[in-house]
């Protein structure tokens, strides 16, 4: 009967593994934590059993965890059993120590992972333009926020980027206030929590209509917007409106637009003209468009002139930058579990050179 048992416990053992195993896999070949619409462009047949299966989201499925939960049993399971004889005496550590230890290393790995991803844990992100500031909305006592200050891309000296570096500052609520900076592999912790730089681009750009009597700037925010925005000067009352696009990553090289690269860089717009006419009554329908015209490119180095006589500057472009933070509880297991698989390595070593060294022919 134990026999039948043991061959049980060994099935469940190796299927549990298959399964986390298979998991895992999927977790990092399929992008995690993106809406259903992200999945329907891809796949659009299987984006339904995609997230009804929580594969979009495998890490913290009630599935995972519960295998998670279930492996780090069996191994201590194990553990105990290699550290006990037969007959319910312990064994010597000559015998099992090195096996139990190591078990035992692996089932707070188990555990580790199973904390990092259960509600103990927790983690998200926050997307923020240069000068705003965001609540970080699962810590309180007291509450955190953090302000970007700027968005660094140093490059070389063909403008391909070097780093990725955040400035922000850490605001509680009590008053204390923290400058950090994060950049890419090098996070910055506070008060146990994480800070990664996680993403970048360009939030808004500011275009400047000048003529000899008077300058008007506007900001054009461009994350969110489904369309190209269609920006009015009444500085330039016969062409009052201009078709914008901006290049975030565009820059001005002897005399042309470069645009190689999809990192910000010091921005380019692409300006046109249009002839409108008058606005329909139906406020739904757009204006007719009777001509347009391609103005050129507007860089920070360069404007460009329209025809009412005014001219165009790209006066600022302004960046954000996507910060992900983590706060991980199950960081202690997993340094004890290495430390115990550490160990039970260096004392199986250890007895099989103390046995070569002892044996005599």
């Amino acid at each position: 009967m134990s026999d039948f048992w043991n061959k049980v416990n060994r099935a469940v053992f190796v299927i549990t593994i298959a399964v986390l195993a298979a998991l895992m896999i999927l977790g990092t070949l399929l992008p995690q934590d993106q809406p259903l619409e992200h999945y329907r462009a891809f796949v659009p047949r299987l984006a339904p059993l995609i997230v009804f299966l929580q594969l979009h989201s495998v890490y913290g499925s009630p599935v995972f965890l519960l295998l998670l939960g279930l492996l780090a049993v069996q191994l201590v399971l194990r553990a105990v059993q290699a550290a006990v004889r037969r007959g319910g005496q312990f064994a010597s550590y000559k015998e099992s120590g090195a096996a139990a230890l190591m078990y035992a290393g692996a089932a707070c790995i188990a555990a580790a992972l199973l904390i990092s991803n259960s509600p103990w844990s927790f983690s998200g992100q926050i997307k923020l333009a240069e000068g705003s500031c965001a609540a970080v909305p699962e810590v309180s006592s007291p509450e955190l926020s953090i302000e970007l200050l700027s968005l660094d891309i140093p490059t070389d000296a063909e403008h391909r980027p070097q780093d990725y570096i955040s400035r922000f500052l850490v605001r509680e609520s009590d008053g204390r206030i923290t400058e950090l900076s994060s950049s890419v592999n090098h996070p910055a912790r506070y008060r146990g929590l994480d800070f990664y730089q996680s993403g970048c681009g360009s939030a808004a750009v500011e275009i400047i209509c000048q003529n000899q009597h008077r300058r008007q700037s506007s900001e054009v925010f461009l994350q969110g917007l489904p369309e190209t925005p269609l920006i009015e000067f009444s500085l330039c009352p016969r062409y009052r409106y201009l078709l914008h696009r901006f290049y975030p990553h565009a820059v001005w090289k002897d005399g042309k637009i470069i645009s190689n690269s999809s990192v910000p860089g010091s921005g380019a717009a692409l300006i046109l003209e249009i002839d409108l006419g008058e606005q329909p009554a139906d406020a739904s329908s757009s204006p007719a468009i009777f001509n347009y015209r391609r103005l050129g490119w507007i860089t920070p180095d360069k404007s460009v002139k329209t025809s009412a006589g005014a001219h165009l500057i790209l006066g600022r472009q302004y960046k954000f930058s996507i910060i992900r933070y983590k706060r991980d509880r199950g960081y202690p297991c997993l340094l004890l579990g290495f430390a115990f698989l550490l160990s039970g390595l260096i004392l199986y070593y250890y007895n099989s050179l103390k046995e070569e060294l002892s044996w005599k022919p």
